[in-house]
């Protein structure tokens, strides 16, 4: 169910009925936000992150590359970008990815794991206290870039970077997960049962997301190696998510 709104001149589409469904398993689910996330590597190189990038950045040369300029950023002792594997960063072609992330108040969030989708050689990096980040990669090819935190959704952003450039990415706005959550356990479901999320109201009025269940209705879990597993206890979530 989709409904357009039109906010400060900006077209939003309102994706209404995004849930998350917690079944029989262990790891971290939106009702433990706090629980440490097993998908991020537990023995990650320990790397530290100013909250002033000027701190430690290489002074500009006349006449040196852009490599010279943007190298500390994933080498040497005070880089900001770790598990980079040995030869994955092409001087030659490297290019920085640069963005911002806010929450909803437009408070900058500190502390967002950032990785490339399917090139773990580039290994990671965080945000700033001013919600930004770098991470190098080579340029002229597309990636998918992750933003990743604790107690928030995982949001995605797509980005083709030039060589020996700066590519900056739109301002992230980062969902943390409802607090409202409804248990349902699908094999008692007898009747229509409904899910409802946090009320929202701003200046296109007040609205909340509901999602319907009706009996013998089924959810499958897929898990990472492909197997499915049917879940019989389901925890809701129905948020609104905002997209420019």
């Amino acid at each position: 169910m989709q409904k357009k709104f039109k906010l400060k001149n900006l077209i939003l589409l309102l994706s209404l009925l995004i849930f998350t469904a917690c079944g029989n398993g262990g790891g971290t689910t939106p009702e433990n936000p706090d629980k440490p996330d097993p998908t991020d590597p537990v023995n990650e190189e320990k790397i530290t992150i100013p909250d002033d990038l000027s701190t430690i950045a290489t002074p500009l040369v006349k006449g040196g590359s852009f490599s010279d300029g943007v190298s500390f950023i994933y080498k040497g002792d005070n880089k900001i970008q770790g598990d980079v594997e040995d030869g994955a960063i092409d001087d030659d072609i490297v290019s920085i990815i640069r963005g911002k992330v806010l929450d909803n108040d437009g408070n900058p969030i500190k502390g967002v794991r950032i990785t490339i989708n399917n090139h773990k050689k580039y290994g990671f990096t965080y945000t700033r206290a001013d919600g930004e980040f770098d991470i190098a990669v080579n340029g002229n090819n597309y990636y998918d870039v992750s933003y990743k935190k604790t107690g928030f959704i995982t949001v995605q952003r797509k980005a083709k970077p030039k060589s020996n450039n700066f590519k900056v990415l739109n301002k992230i706005i980062m969902i943390p997960f409802s607090q409202k959550v409804t248990k349902i356990d699908l094999a008692k479901v007898s009747d229509l049962t409904i899910a409802k999320g946090d009320v929202v109201e701003d200046e296109d009025g007040k609205r909340e997301a509901v999602l319907m269940f009706q009996p013998q209705t089924k959810v499958k879990a897929v898990l990472s190696d492909g197997s499915e597993v049917e879940l019989n206890n389901i925890s809701v979530r129905a948020l609104e998510m905002l997209s420019i």
